[in-house]
């Protein structure tokens, strides 16, 4: 178990990297005007991670549950209802293990917050009793 938990900072330590090195390229490019990177304090089964329209470039779950968990990431400044659909296809997170999405330099829009949700199922939101512990790499638009 703690050989998952240290795999899974490692992949929290190598995304960060990237983004460090993406981001300063797409502002280079006069994409984006600064990054910024948003956690969780504290495990959780719904986080609210920004409240305004952004460009979203990472999003890493470290699952600490013992169960399999959905990802579901939203366009929503707040915890979506059971069966809502997410803005991104979900991603299956293993129980003592992370992942995630990454959007490349270039990142994904989004026109009203982030909010990163596990669901018990995939195609639509469970939303779990299950924690996980989040990561967001994004700019503001």
């Amino acid at each position: 178990m703690k050989t998952k938990r240290w795999f899974g900072w490692v992949l929290v330590v190598a995304m960060a990297l990237t983004a460090a090195v993406l981001v300063p390229q797409a502002h280079a490019q006069g994409l984006v005007a600064a990054s910024n990177i948003s956690r969780s304090l504290t495990s959780t089964n719904a986080f609210t991670a920004v409240s305004r329209q952004s460009r979203l470039f990472t999003v890493f779950v470290s699952n600490t549950s013992a169960s399999d968990l959905w990802l579901h990431v939203y366009d929503a400044t707040s915890t979506p209802a059971n069966g809502s659909r997410p803005s991104f296809s979900p991603v299956k997170i293993l129980a003592g293990a992370g992942g995630g999405y990454d959007f490349g330099s270039y990142g994904a829009p989004l026109g009203t917050g982030l909010t990163v949700c596990t669901s018990t199922t995939d195609l639509t939101l469970t939303n779990s009793t299950a924690s996980f512990d989040v990561t967001v790499i994004y700019t503001p638009r």
